[in-house]
């Protein structure tokens, strides 16, 4: 794999790798156990916005003023700065060691649970800096976090691979719904514009190694949809993953009879190498990036996605699934991104937070 990837395949560069790894995986530890202390409670932190918090319990009842108030001082203050610039500092890494083995879900479970949980930290940061006014700290924080999801990119697990997608989803959507407009932050979009080309989520998709088939193996693998999960993996991916990553698994493992039953389209039009790309989160969040710097550069989102083309992309990104441009609707002072594979009307990215 080494020379496949233009390394030098060398004794002294086996070991420079795996100590990288045995490093990233003791910071990461030390931003676990920071999440852990008392006075750093982000359980309900945001997903997208500040304004309406639920707390996450069996009344469902919205956070009072005073725990908002107590949950944006920590982190505003040292202990979320502190986060922040801890995750910041993954970057030095290239990937992260699971304790125990890939077919022990207690080993990799938690970890990938708390690298979720750290990147949800960090990207409601971001949130609450919306929310107390501090426009210039948006996207500072949100580049901060960046790093955190490539830990997970030469993770063998099919599993890692959902959630590496999924993180780059959850920052990628803030950046979208959140970032202010003007032209003195082009280059803030410009980085992410070129964060977003460098994902690779493809390594994991198709990838039918022993691993992955001793994951699923309780899966009934017929034409027909499964009724009832492996409690097991529904265990590790409830809290993992929201939605749309849980539908990336259900297509994964059901490709034919899903598509041919949600999409307009024939399942043989879905034979891609890559259920990920097909679901178009790298695609759609470049087009997204780009409409945002074309707003930051001349003031107004254009008309069509026609005008992004040559001064900001090459070429349009093409929705996997339709190979076509997403479509787009301009709203008053905002847009929506839309797949036309899906019956569901809903948009992929709305660029306003929708408090």
């Amino acid at each position: 794999r080494l020379a496949a990837e233009g390394r030098p395949m060398t004794l002294e560069a086996f070991y420079a790798r795996r100590k990288n790894a045995k490093d990233g995986t003791k910071k990461l530890s030390e931003l676990f156990a920071m999440m852990e202390k008392p006075n750093f409670d982000t359980g309900d932190f945001p997903f997208n916005s500040s304004f309406d918090w639920i707390a996450r319990n069996a009344s469902g009842n919205i956070l009072k003023p005073a725990r908002k108030d107590e949950m944006i001082r920590v982190s505003e203050g040292p202990s979320g700065e502190k986060l922040t610039a801890g995750i910041a500092e993954l970057a030095k890494y290239d990937q992260i060691r699971f304790n125990g083995s890939y077919t022990d879900f207690n080993s990799f479970g938690p970890v990938l649970n708390n690298i979720r949980r750290m990147v949800r930290t960090g990207a409601a940061r971001a949130a609450i800096a919306h929310y107390t006014g501090k426009t210039e700290l948006i996207l500072p924080r949100l580049k901060a976090v960046t790093p955190a999801s490539r830990l997970l990119e030469r993770q063998p697990l099919l599993i890692c691979g959902l959630v590496y997608a999924n993180l780059d989803l959850i920052l990628g959507s803030q950046v979208v719904a959140l970032g202010p407009d003007g032209p003195q932050y082009a280059d803030d979009y410009r980085f992410f514009l070129n964060w977003i080309r460098s994902r690779d989520y493809s390594s994991h998709a198709w990838r039918e190694t022993e691993i992955c088939a001793e994951l699923l193996k309780d899966y009934d693998h017929g034409r027909k949809l499964i009724g009832r999960m492996n409690p097991v993996i529904f265990f590790l991916i409830r809290p993992l993953l929201i939605e749309t990553a849980f539908c990336y698994l259900r297509m994964a493992l059901r490709r034919e009879k899903y598509l041919a039953e949600n999409h307009d389209l024939p399942p043989e039009d879905l034979n891609r190498p890559s259920f990920l790309r097909v679901m178009g989160t790298k695609c759609v969040l470049e087009t997204a990036f780009a409409l945002k710097l074309y707003r930051s550069l001349h003031g107004k989102y254009p008309d069509s996605t026609a005008a992004l083309v040559p001064e900001i992309l090459a070429s349009l990104p093409l929705d996997p699934v339709t190979k076509k441009p997403f479509r787009y609707v301009l709203k008053k002072d905002y847009f929506e991104l839309f797949s036309e594979a899906f019956k569901q009307k809903t948009p992929l990215l709305v660029s306003e937070p929708r408090y």
